[in-house]
């Protein structure tokens, strides 16, 4: 899925997740063109992409044997626990 490259690497404003590149491509900023397209193509929302892989990035991190990540390791359950929650709620 090339359409999602790197979207970790850069902060994500409400604005970079409605204009995705689903709108660039298709040139139209209607929502809803939007929608169905990803629809038709089976694919996944940005905040989907994101939340998925923030969650693979948790759990590599709750497993590292490094100390800090140790000190960290409740604060990243916790949110770990929250984003889990928040897609089973979204589903």
């Amino acid at each position: 899925m090339s359409l999602y490259y790197a979207l970790e690497a850069r902060p994500l404003n409400k604005s970079a997740i409605n204009l995705c590149s689903f709108s660039k491509i298709l040139r139209t900023k209607s929502k809803d063109v939007v929608d169905q397209c990803m629809l038709l193509f089976g694919c996944p929302s940005v905040l989907t992409v994101v939340d998925k892989c923030k969650a693979k990035f948790l759990t590599d991190y709750l497993k590292s044997c490094n100390s800090l990540c140790r000190l960290f390791g409740h604060a990243t359950q916790n949110e770990l626990k929250d984003l889990q929650s928040c897609t089973r709620a979204a589903m």
